[in-house]
């Protein structure tokens, strides 16, 4: 398999052949070596041109417009005996002696005399002819001009030095300019710049003054964005979406960051400065375009107090003691001593008792001191007495009196009873006068 590059008087062609004999039963036929044998080509030069053939084909036809590109390709074949079907022999003459390429052509319609004509298969009269195909010479290289001749007239046609290796148009000498990616149809002046990592018009920048589409998401701070293309694809994330953009929203500023539809949602506020006492975990509030907001009693939670005033054993305004400074509601007792007590904190309860009713309090009145002990509203009342000193004779069971505020009076007749006589005087068997001796002094 050969491939050769082709120039023409109306276009450039890559053309891949096998140039191999053309094997035919004809027994006894001499070889003949001058034929051409044409393949049907596709090539994607668009050329647009006129040329008068003058005879150069089929008669004197003028303004015979040469279609878009060639249709065939013409080479020499021998053709030879071949009793056998041995395979075709290769052409081995003079490489691109006398070969062809042809165009489709469309001429006007004309009545002419019968012409002799030759071309490549000899000389011969035409009677009646419609012209149908214009075929040149096909040379190697770029020739600034080619020519076709036949027995009346000579055509000469200007043919550009193109070459367009991959069939768009341009190239180095085509009519359309130069190429920037010859090996690339996709690729010329006239492409149009996509995202795909490649100078698609050649304009020299890669995916250059492209204009994407909005982003699929349009919803917070992604509002307004529009892809962009990086590395040949078209790119929607933290870049496009802006400074403010969050994949996780994390910032409390009134804004829908992560482009979900709500804003400042699930945050995690910094921890408030004062972290003592019911104060210990709070955290600050997202105030939305205010940022986090200062630390009150919403962020401290319910135990929390401004000034402490709860007895529940609690650090409840944050200073570092519990229960400090409460000042109790009035004891349920306020008779006797117990007036004007008040009750006070202890281990997060109220509490009234001995040490709020303060140190005269006794639970059983047992002192004599005029004061009601026992907050009954007796003063006094129901007191053990203590025993006399004196407690010979009569006066053995005796008490003291209580005296009120003078406490517990010294002991005498009154406490000693009726039969103490200070001087035993009766005579009745009984010490009266408590000294041990019983009617002393009796006659």
């Amino acid at each position: 398999m050969k491939q050769f590059i082709y120039r023409s008087a109306a276009l450039s062609v890559i053309v891949s052949l096998s140039l191999a004999a053309y094997a035919v039963e004809a027994q006894g036929a001499p070889a003949v070596a001058d034929h051409l044998k044409c393949y049907k080509i596709k090539d994607a030069q668009k050329y647009e041109a006129n040329v008068n053939l003058l005879s150069a084909q089929l008669g004197d036809e003028l303004d015979c417009d040469v279609k878009v590109k060639a249709k065939y390709y013409c080479v020499p074949v021998i053709k030879e005996v071949n009793s056998t079907n041995a395979p075709v022999i290769p052409f081995v003459g003079e490489e691109h002696l006398g070969d062809r390429l042809c165009y489709k052509v469309s001429c006007p319609k004309v009545s002419l005399p019968a012409l002799e004509v030759s071309d490549q298969f000899g000389t011969r009269m035409i009677e009646k002819f419609k012209p149908k195909l214009l075929c040149t010479p096909a040379t190697e290289g770029v020739p600034p001009t080619t020519t076709t001749t036949s027995t009346t007239s000579t055509t000469s046609t200007t043919v550009p030095a193109c070459v367009d290796l991959d069939e768009d148009g341009y190239g180095d000498g085509c009519l359309a300019g130069p190429d920037c990616n010859d090996g690339n149809k996709f690729v010329n002046p006239a492409a149009t710049e996509v995202c795909d990592g490649i100078d698609n018009d050649c304009a020299g920048g890669v995916d250059n003054g492209l204009v994407g589409a909005p982003c699929t998401n349009q919803t917070g701070v992604c509002s307004g964005s529009t892809q962009t293309c990086s590395a040949g694809a078209w790119q929607c994330g933290a870049a496009q979406y802006g400074p403010n953009y969050e994949a996780t929203e994390a910032t409390c500023d009134g804004l829908d960051n992560d482009c979900d539809g709500a804003t400042d949602e699930g945050l995690t506020g910094p921890a408030c400065v004062n972290q003592i006492g019911v104060c210990g975990g709070s955290t600050q509030t997202c105030g939305g375009a205010g940022g986090w907001q200062a630390c009150g009693p919403a962020e401290y939670g319910g135990n929390y107090e401004a000034v402490e005033a709860s007895c529940d054993d609690l650090d409840n305004d944050c200073d570092g003691q519990a229960d400090e400074g409460l000042t109790g509601a009035p004891c349920p007792m306020q008779t006797g001593v117990c007036s004007g007590s008040t009750q006070t904190c202890s281990a997060g309860a109220w509490q009234c008792g001995a040490a709020e009713y303060g140190p005269n309090y006794e639970a059983t009145e047992t002192s004599c001191d005029a004061e009601d002990n026992d907050c009954d509203g007796n003063t006094d009342a129901g007191l053990t007495a203590p025993a006399c000193v004196n407690q010979i004779g009569v006066c053995a069971g005796s008490t003291q009196t209580c005296g009120g505020a003078g406490g517990w009076q010294a002991c005498g007749p009154a406490e000693y009873g009726p039969n103490y006589e200070a001087s035993e005087v009766s005579c009745d068997a009984e010490d009266n006068d408590c000294d041990s001796v019983v009617d002393e002094g009796c006659p």
